[in-house]
């Protein structure tokens, strides 16, 4: 594309980075386009412009590595059906999680960590039947752990420490079948560690001192390893 070249410092884009282009889709207008560009550090913005990725014909949605990114992730980014990875660790992206993340049933890792993002947990995102990893630490998360985060049973990594969560650790999240890490620590959270999470086999928690340890059900040999921080 000829014009396409000037596009690429303006801002509303996710991006794809490949050896010599990066895939500029951004998602909000009627019109559906594409536009490519040479790989540009200056590419800094996340927001709004006029093109829309197809989610029924991009082969390239699948997976958006990080930039040097800021502003705020759109609702439409739930249209990106087909992705498995989606990656913007240790950017700027601040504003709060969309809940139509929960919509790209095939995400396999969610790397939100090392960001400005704010606001709740969604819900939805406990419904994601293929998610492995989730790491949205690094952030400035607050409110509760979603319960529904107890149907992510293919999750191994469950990363929420350095944020600013707040209430109970769910018992649900006992029915985790193949979680190993659960980290937790530099949050406000409170209450105790639910003595059902004994029940994980390679379980490793990290957690708070506000969070009490049960030793008598949780501190066995089942638990690889359990640490509650200091300070």
């Amino acid at each position: 594309m000829a014009n396409s070249r000037p596009l690429c410092k303006r801002t509303g884009f996710f991006f794809e980075e490949r050896v010599n282009s990066v895939q500029l889709i951004s998602i909000r207008s009627t019109v559906t386009s594409m536009v490519t560009c040479p790989v540009n550090r200056e590419l800094t913005q996340l927001s709004d412009t006029g093109y829309k990725v197809n989610p029924d014909t991009a082969p390239w949605e699948r997976q958006l590595l990080q930039l040097n990114l800021s502003g705020t992730l759109a609702p439409e980014i739930g249209q990106l059906s087909k992705m498995q990875i989606m990656d913007f660790m240790w950017n700027s992206i601040s504003g709060s999680i969309p809940k139509e993340v929960g919509n790209i049933t095939s995400l396999e890792l969610l790397l939100l960590n090392g960001n400005h993002l704010s606001g709740s947990l969604p819900e939805e995102i406990g419904f994601l039947p293929n998610l492995n990893r989730i790491q949205i630490d690094q952030n400035q998360i607050s409110g509760p752990i979603p319960k529904s985060f107890a149907y992510l049973n293919k999750t191994k990594h469950f990363h929420m420490n350095n944020n600013s969560l707040s209430g109970q650790i769910p018992p649900e999240l006992s029915r985790l079948p193949s979680l190993v890490h659960l980290l937790l620590d530099n949050n406000n959270l409170s209450g105790y560690l639910p003595p059902e999470l004994s029940n994980l086999p390679k379980l490793l928690i990290i957690a708070n001192p506000g969070v009490t340890r049960v030793l008598q059900t949780v501190a066995n040999e089942a638990v690889l390893g359990m640490y509650l921080e200091q300070g």
